[in-house]
């Protein structure tokens, strides 16, 4: 038989053995709680973070980066992932409508998107909940697309701005050619006008003419070429600036005797003309100021549900240097 002490010994130790297990247990539940908790936390955070994507053409690759660096500077504000999506080469011919087709396939939250032209249709899809994604645009701006946010340049503000470059240029007098793009921009190109025209009325050794035909030009600068009168012209499109600047390559001009070019524009064709000296002024929108302001404006859009329609960013003007001239 067991004795009694023994007993006691034996009850003793298996109460001490239960307890042990149950001081395991309870150990082993807290931190399977905690890490489920945490885990649960963590995957809350991610899900709250927004996926934005970059899109445009391989000939703008440069000014987008600009913004993609100016989007960056609000990553310690705003919980947000950004890929830059462009074409690496010319030669992949990726259409500005498989750019966003992308954008939709990978469920973007949003979409930042360079509209060089307003002839190519575009569609933005839905995401996977058949949501429309929001859109921000930059550089020409398209009235038919359902953007959230517009940021480009004030025409007005434009208007001025290059008076005052025209008028720099031309202290003694002289002849502007002002290059008009097609009917889609009528309105921004009547802004536009108005504002040079007022900033123009004190300066009436200085005429102007609107022009939209490349071979009225040449005739135009032809017959004054011998004529000592000075010409300028004005672009208001990276098209146009291409455009003019090549043509006056073909046709030889002396851009230190004949004209100037101020253009209008921030992708590898117009910087190359500038760098060689051919087109003499290149304005363009500041693409980091654009990152940041698009930044604030999809958090504002994704907060309360509104953003800024339409935001004047600020402008550059580059100058090529006179030993390319």
């Amino acid at each position: 038989m067991i004795s009694k002490k023994n007993k006691v010994y034996i009850l003793s130790s298996v109460v001490f053995i239960f307890l042990i297990l149950c001081c395991i247990f309870f150990f082993v539940f807290i931190e399977k709680s905690f890490s489920t908790s945490n885990k649960s936390e963590l995957e809350e955070d991610t899900s709250n973070t927004k996926h934005l994507v970059m899109i445009g053409r391989y000939e703008n690759e440069a000014f987008l980066k600009k913004i993609y660096e100016g989007a960056l500077n609000w990553k310690k504000d705003f919980d947000f992932e950004l890929d830059f999506y462009v074409p690496k080469s010319q030669a992949e011919e990726v259409s500005l409508q498989n750019l966003f087709d992308y954008a939709s396939f990978v469920n973007a939250d949003g979409i930042i998107a360079y509209i060089d032209s307003t002839d190519e249709k575009i569609t933005v899809k839905e995401d996977v909940d058949r949501n429309q994604i929001p859109l921000i645009t930059t550089g020409v701006y398209n009235p038919d697309m359902q953007q959230v946010s517009y940021i480009g340049y004030s025409y007005w503000e434009l208007g001025k701005k290059i008076s005052d470059e025209a008028c720099s240029l031309l202290p003694e007098g002289g002849q502007i050619y002002l290059l008009k793009k097609d009917d889609s921009y009528s309105l921004n190109f009547a802004n536009f006008i108005n504002s040079f025209e007022n900033a123009m009325e004190n300066h009436k050794n200085i005429s102007y003419k609107i022009v939209d035909d490349l071979e009225y030009r040449d005739l135009v600068f032809q017959s004054q070429k011998e004529s000592g009168i000075k010409n300028l012209i004005i672009s208001l499109s990276e098209e146009d600036t291409t455009r003019i600047a090549q043509k006056m390559l073909e046709n030889s001009f002396d851009n230190s005797k004949d004209f100037w070019i101020i253009g209008f524009g921030a992708n590898e064709a117009c910087q190359l003309y500038l760098n060689n000296g051919v087109v003499y002024e290149l304005i363009s929108l500041d693409g980091e100021k654009i990152g940041e302001l698009l930044i604030k404006e999809f958090f504002e859009y994704f907060n309360s549900g509104y953003a800024n329609s339409y935001i004047a960013a600020d402008v550059s003007i580059k100058r090529s240097s006179d030993e390319n001239r």
